[in-house]
């Protein structure tokens, strides 16, 4: 995810004062949803790890339509058997599709 990131420095455009940062997608109607899993089934356990993913959306001017956290999930695959998660999952799905309809 770091690199991720990273390479997505490129979409960041600084105005001469570089006190502020404009992205190219800002207004673009384009939409996201950040996802993070992690073992532990406190969400405080999960760090900062979900809010990166989800200010660095809004950082680069995407718009978050809708998020999700998987909590107590460590087997590969594990997250599959949360019916709770698949739910969220898909209502996430449909959010999306309708934001990107509209």
């Amino acid at each position: 995810m770091k690199r991720f990131i990273d390479r997505c420095y490129s979409l960041i455009q600084f105005p001469d004062s570089r006190k502020e940062w404009i992205s190219k997608y800002v207004g673009s109607g384009k939409g996201c949803v950040p996802v993070a899993v992690c073992e532990q089934t406190d969400e405080k356990m999960m760090g900062n790890t979900f809010t990166l993913l989800h200010d660095f959306s809004e950082d680069i001017g995407l718009q978050v339509v809708a998020s999700i956290k998987g909590l107590g999930h460590f087997e590969a695959g594990s997250s599959l058997s949360d019916n709770k998660l698949m739910r969220e999952a898909q209502d996430a799905g449909q959010e999306l599709a309708a934001f990107l309809n509209t």
